[in-house]
């Protein structure tokens, strides 16, 4: 189900619960694509969501938002911006103890944003990495100068929250890239290493969160 229209969309998945004999094995996803709804949670479109599942006792529900910004910072600049989506689906939380609800976002990157390459476009270098609950980001250089993603590497590494070399996949790209003039990537390559350390970053915060235990992601992609 999408937020963008979700009177229709919970209307189809109630119809589809109906026809289900076993409705205690479906795992329902609410997408509420690039907005966290913050304002909306107490008597709003959720609630009444998930009470609507509640009565069909359904296994759980899986709740996905985006509040990674879709603007970037100027070429030459850096940023940060906050990660509202922890915040708000741990408060939805206490809407509904019957329901099991599991975490989930859109690991670094935003629906909104434009997605296709437009012939003439210019293709910043553009990194982003995310300490929950914050994410750091900048641009540097021209259009297809991917070069730039070695200092980019090295600014990541610089950062105060950042989880070391060791810490996943993505970090490991981050500290070899460093240190080589060649095999740095290009934007594509860039989306892919933005997204491993997020959902890295965010697991490990939940487990935390959840049992107080240290984890190990190593590995995990």
């Amino acid at each position: 189900m999408h937020s963008r229209n979700n009177r229709s969309q919970l209307d189809r998945a109630i119809s589809i619960l109906d026809a289900i004999p076993t409705p205690e094995n479906i795992i329902v996803i609410l997408d509420f694509g690039d907005r966290s709804p913050i304002s909306t949670i107490n008597g709003g479109t959720l609630d009444h969501s998930l009470s609507t599942l509640d009565t069909y006792g359904v296994h759980s529900a899986t709740l996905i938002s985006s509040s990674f910004p879709s603007q970037k910072p100027q070429s030459g600049s850096s940023g940060t911006a906050i990660c509202h989506d922890i915040v708000w689906q741990t408060e939805a939380k206490q809407l509904n103890g019957a329901i099991n609800l599991i975490y989930g976002d859109y690991a670094g990157t935003n629906p909104g944003a434009a997605v296709e390459y437009i012939p003439g476009m210019a293709v910043i270098p553009f990194a982003s990495y995310y300490a929950p609950n914050e994410w750091w980001l900048k641009r540097l250089g021209r259009d297809k100068e991917f070069e730039n993603y070695v200092q980019l590497a090295r600014d990541i590494r610089q950062l105060p929250d950042y989880h070391g070399d060791d810490f996943c996949w993505a970090t490991r790209e981050y500290g070899r890239i460093s240190q080589t003039s060649e095999r740095y990537g290009n934007n594509g390559v860039w989306n892919g290493l933005r997204a491993n350390q997020h959902i890295c970053a965010t697991l490990q915060f939940l487990q935390l969160e959840d049992d107080g235990d240290n984890v190990s992601i190593d590995d995990i992609f």
